[in-house]
């Protein structure tokens, strides 16, 4: 019994044993037949000569043209605010009022004593006319009314100061007081930038010195608006080179008419030079980048066909891919 179930388990390990060698087979010589994998599908490009406008390129940030914090030139008690944050103002537009009711009322002494020294003045300048008086006491009473005028316009100055006006036309910040506080002379009330134009300020290597001038195109992008371009010119190039990074500063002056530009925002800059050069370009993905050096693989026509040769070359500069 058990010689006979061997017998059978041999005839069937033979029997599948033969189905898949002749399955093996038969694939091996489709396969065949059909000359191997398919080939690989590639597409070229024809290598372009074109005129590239070389730039120098550098970060750096967006600073206003005009900019300030309002401060106090005088201590007092907020009375009136005539400002909201972030609103934008004409130059001399009044923003703060602090009291004035003790000032006003010195002033009207003042003024006072300023008709009494007149008076005076005038008595001692017909008495001498007279010859019955002396010249000193008619200067003695010039010198008063004099130093009481002096006393007023000083008075005036300081009833004005307290009238917190815009020194220009701008942006204000956020409002850091309010009705009835005390402030301190230099106390900060807002911020107040000019966002029309900007600068972007930034710094190139000292090896670029030569090649700067004022008026030379830039460019400028920002992270806020990537598909954005933001034209300017050199404003002014630092006489000084910095000593610890021997780099120097620029300036740029931009438009920025819709105030996108902000102060602290991060900026990229090129600086555009002004001679150009010819240049060779193709896609960056037709290029095979390795240790020993880029190459590109050549397409040309031969014998009614195609050659394909591997061609080491030199990269440049990448502009869009």
């Amino acid at each position: 019994m058990i010689k006979r179930l061997v017998l059978v388990l041999l005839l069937l390990a033979v029997l599948f044993g033969g189905i898949f060698s002749w399955k093996y087979l038969q694939t091996q010589q489709q396969t065949a037949s059909q000359g191997g994998p398919p080939p690989a599908v590639v597409s070229t490009r024809t290598v372009m000569r074109e005129s590239w406008q070389p730039a120098m390129k550098a970060t750096g940030s967006i600073t206003p043209v005009l900019g300030v914090v309002i401060s106090a030139e005088v201590p007092g008690v907020i009375r009136e605010i005539h400002f909201d944050s972030s609103e934008r103002v004409p130059a001399g537009k009044l923003l703060v009022e602090l009291d004035t009711e003790v000032d006003l009322a010195e002033l009207d002494a003042l003024r006072a004593d300023r008709r009494i020294a007149e008076i005076t003045r005038d008595r001692f300048a017909r008495i001498l006319a007279q010859d019955l008086g002396s010249r000193s006491d008619l200067d003695g009473a010039q010198a008063a009314l004099d130093r009481i005028g002096a006393e007023i316009a000083a008075k005036e100055a300081m009833i004005r100061k307290k009238a917190v006006r815009a020194p220009f036309a701008g942006e204000l910040g956020i409002r850091r007081i309010n009705p009835g506080h005390y402030i301190r002379e230099g106390d900060a009330i807002t911020e107040l930038v000019a966002l029309d134009p900007v600068y972007a300020e930034y710094s190139l290597p000292e090896r670029f010195l030569a090649e700067l001038a004022p008026d030379q195109p830039v460019i400028v992008r920002v992270q806020p608006y990537p598909d954005r371009v933001f034209e300017g010119k050199i404003h002014a190039v630092s006489p000084y080179v910095q000593s610890s990074s021997r780099t120097v500063v620029v300036r740029a002056l931009l438009a920025n008419p819709d105030r996108q530009l902000r102060p602290g925002m991060f900026a990229e800059v090129e600086t555009l030079q002004p001679v150009r050069k010819a240049v060779l370009t193709l896609p960056e993905r037709a290029v095979t980048y390795n240790t020993y050096g880029d190459s590109v693989f050549v397409v040309q026509a031969a014998d009614g066909g195609h050659t394909v040769r591997l061609v080491q070359i030199e990269t440049g500069e990448v502009r869009n891919g």
